[in-house]
């Protein structure tokens, strides 16, 4: 089964650069329930702390080709996985979708509740770059149960390797123990300081090797067994609680509940008030695209905040974001419009109005009929490919 609390990222996405491993590490994150992600050109550069400028965006395509090209990740067109796409013709306005093939040889553990932490540090400083180091000084921690789990990296070689100055480096390291992700030490060995490191959860084996430096002059490798290793720690929700809520919520169409399965197991309560948001929601931009946005609202909250804060979010976000597609959507329609008034008439299209060949062809009595056949016929593969992730 796969692990959930941890992604696996590929040691060599180091070489592309702090962009390419930021948004690696995001896809990839967002990719541990459904295997793939939404990705959203205006969304990853506001993530990247860039603003949604032509040269800015031509910047993030060069990154995603970088991906594409280094590491083998596929860019579709659709939620199935069945369309690919160029980076080069991905359009800011529209949404699509990122798939990572499975991290083999040398990759980096990249717990879950640190990426978090990291995501959430209040700083000036770009996320990409406090990533990158990060998962390169994790990186150099060999894993092993008997082992102490010990980076011994000092600056200079990890400025080198990730080609940061001095300065940053150490900048950094301060950030990450503000933020509890590193933990640090100085041990005195053959009459020189030496700085040595862990993750936050693991200083135990910073603390001990510190002692032992202290008394005996040198570190052993062999790590003190702890009492409760090997045992994991499971986070118990209520059981079954979305089930619980769908049979107390029959006025919830199926799509809508598991459309928001996410938020529910995140706390969100379908009281009076968040349904009549939600019904408003719909009403705004209709079922189809209320799901789109639900998804969008979703992989904000994965990249954002904790799990506790997407109750809130939700409630507070869901109309106005709904607007926004609606929005969205009219322009898109009134461009079409604009552009097929433009366009020369075929033959065709003088004889029959506009989608009328479509509908008589496949034996439906009106063109409302045929649209509202097609339209529940889509709303049905959303829903299959939704159960499916």
């Amino acid at each position: 089964m796969e692990n959930k609390h941890f992604i696996q990222v590929k040691k060599n996405v180091f070489e592309l650069g702090a962009e390419e491993t930021f948004i690696y590490s995001i896809i990839s994150k967002n990719s541990l329930i459904d295997g793939a992600t939404m990705i959203n050109l205006p969304y990853f550069l506001e993530l990247l702390g860039m603003s949604n400028r032509t040269e800015n965006r031509s910047k993030l395509k060069k990154y995603l080709s970088n991906l594409s090209s280094s590491l083998d990740v596929k860019y579709y067109k659709d939620f199935r996985l069945q369309k690919t796409v160029d980076v080069e013709k991905m359009k800011p306005s529209q949404h699509y979708y990122a798939q990572i093939p499975s991290a083999e040889g040398g990759f980096v553990k990249f717990y879950i509740k640190d990426f978090t932490k990291l995501m959430l540090i209040d700083s000036k400083e770009y996320k990409s770059m406090l990533l990158l180091q990060y998962l390169f000084m994790i990186g150099t921690i060999k894993e092993s149960k008997a082992e102490r789990l010990i980076g011994w990296q000092n600056i200079e070689q990890i400025a080198e390797a990730i080609r940061f100055n001095k300065k940053t480096v150490m900048k950094y390291n301060k950030i990450f123990q503000e933020n509890e992700l590193i933990y640090c030490g100085t041990v005195h060995l053959n009459g020189k300081d030496k700085n040595i490191y862990s993750r936050w959860d693991e200083q135990n084996d910073v603390i001990e090797a510190v002692k032992e430096a202290k008394v005996t002059g040198h570190i052993s490798k062999k790590r003190k067994q702890k009492e409760n290793e090997g045992v994991i720690e499971k986070k118990h929700k209520p059981l079954n609680n979305t089930f619980q809520q769908q049979a107390n919520n029959n006025d919830i169409a199926p799509e809508v509940m598991i459309a928001i399965d996410s938020f529910l197991d995140a706390g969100l309560i379908l009281h009076k008030k968040t349904k009549e948001k939600i019904e408003q929601a719909i009403q705004i931009c209709g079922s189809e695209q209320f799901v789109k946005v639900v998804k969008e609202l979703e992989s904000r909250c994965k990249n954002t905040m904790s799990e506790g804060q997407w109750a809130g979010y939700f409630s507070n976000n869901i109309i106005a974001s709904a607007k926004e597609q609606r929005t969205h959507i009219d322009a898109q329609n009134k461009a079409m419009e604009e552009l097929e008034k433009g366009q020369p008439q075929l033959e065709s299209e003088r004889l029959y109005p506009p989608h009328v060949m479509e509908w008589k062809i496949k034996g439906f009595n009106s063109r409302e009929e045929y649209k509202k056949a097609k339209d529940k016929e889509d709303m049905e593969k959303l829903i299959a490919s939704l159960q499916l992730g």
